[in-house]
């Protein structure tokens, strides 16, 4: 049954996932593999990692405290997920896969993220019910893995589903229509990006969030010391891509700029009060160097205070105050307030093989160092 399926696989040898191994794979389509092919190897991928990881995901589950609110919901999503309807190498009756079940496998794995997501955030609504009810506290040793490895689970999940779109996507094209832009557009973790734009784009972004919030918002300038802050891929050998020098997912990078672009305003804004236009602008600096990317997000906003730096990085910190949650609010303004934005992009940072740390010159600002890997984590972990 369900439940024997359950056991086998929590005691399964981790599936490997990585940024590099997924590029490698999307930037192989026409050349190499078929786009055809493509979609049906990719979902006998997804019927093998979906089980797998829900299953990894279930023995977290067991090991919490049984009073925690929500966690019902979580394991009634994730022993869906065990019980995907085309069943990998686990159970011995390998489903064999073609063209039109791997695009019905990749419809049924969307609806299951939008349903995780939903799910995740009724329970950190109910968490953050009871950390302000004074029933949980914000520092209990659980919450930290557990809340990191939740949302490792559903970022992964939404990387396996947007990428197998992508090629589910251009196989539902006729032939004759496919483009080089459409085979080039395919990876969701890519090899080119320009990273100054990325971080121009984000900073208009993100002054505008500001200035909807709070009226105004101080100048940002984007710059790099380098000419070289371009990520591409190295010319082709034999026809073929060769390695890239660094691998990124640009609406990770995004997320990660915004949050910290959003703090640093914030406190320029509190700092500096009616005296805003004479304050320095917030600074994004980008580099690279041997594939490693660098970011650096520096203001003038008198640094943060020395009681809330030990809690910065943690779930569920925060100085906002307190509000209503609201489930249908967009995915940007919905961890605003709830203290997820720095912790979430040092997950983020560290999917991609790096970090996120802060450096405080007390009473004058502060820096916020981002690193990521040159090619993203060596594997995303499954538990």
């Amino acid at each position: 049954g369900n439940q024997n399926v359950i056991h086998t696989l929590m005691k399964a040898a981790a599936a490997k996932i990585s940024f590099s191994g997924l590029h490698r794979f999307a930037t192989s389509i026409p050349k190499i593999i078929p786009v055809e092919s493509a979609v049906v190897q990719s979902a006998e991928i997804l019927s093998s990692h979906i089980p797998f990881r829900a299953a990894k995901r279930l023995k977290n589950l067991a090991e919490l405290p049984k009073d925690w609110p929500g966690i019902d919901r979580l394991v009634h999503r994730y022993e869906s997920l065990v019980s995907c309807p085309f069943p990998g190498y686990y159970d011995g009756h390998l489903m064999e896969m073609d063209v039109s079940k791997s695009m019905a496998l990749g419809i049924w794995l969307e609806n299951n993220v939008q349903l995780l997501e939903q799910d995740i955030c009724y329970l950190q609504s109910q968490f953050r019910d009871m950390i302000l009810k004074g029933s949980l506290s914000r520092t209990h040793s659980a919450i930290e893995p557990f809340i990191s490895a939740t949302y490792t689970h559903l970022i992964t999940m939404r990387i396996l589903s947007s990428q197998h779109k992508a090629y589910t996507d251009i196989a539902a094209m006729k032939p004759e229509d496919r483009t080089e832009e459409h085979y080039a557009n395919i990876p969701v973790v890519t090899a080119d990006c320009d990273l100054k734009q990325l971080a121009t784009d984000t900073a208009e972004d993100c002054r505008a969030f500001c200035v909807e919030k709070h009226g105004e918002a101080p100048e940002i300038v984007v710059s790099t010391g380098q000419k070289d802050y371009h990520c591409k891929p190295k010319p082709a050998s034999n026809g073929l891509p060769t390695a890239p020098d660094s691998l990124i997912i640009e609406g990770h990078v995004h997320f990660v700029l915004m949050e910290l672009l959003k703090n640093a305003m914030k406190a320029t804004i509190a700092h500096w009060g009616p005296r805003l236009p004479e304050a320095p602008p917030v600074q994004v600096q980008v580099s690279r160097r041997g594939g490693e990317i660098g970011l650096r997000v520096s203001d003038c906003g008198g640094g943060i205070p020395l009681q809330h730096r030990a809690s910065a990085m943690r779930y569920f910190y925060t100085t906002e105050p307190e509000r209503q949650f609201d489930p249908s609010e967009g995915s940007a303004s919905r961890f605003s307030g709830y203290g997820f934005g720095l912790p979430m992009a040092r997950l983020y940072a560290r999917l991609a093989g790096g970090d996120l740390t802060l450096s405080v010159l007390p009473g004058y600002g502060t820096d916020a160092h981002v690193i990521l890997g040159r090619y993203g984590a060596p594997e995303i972990p499954a538990d």
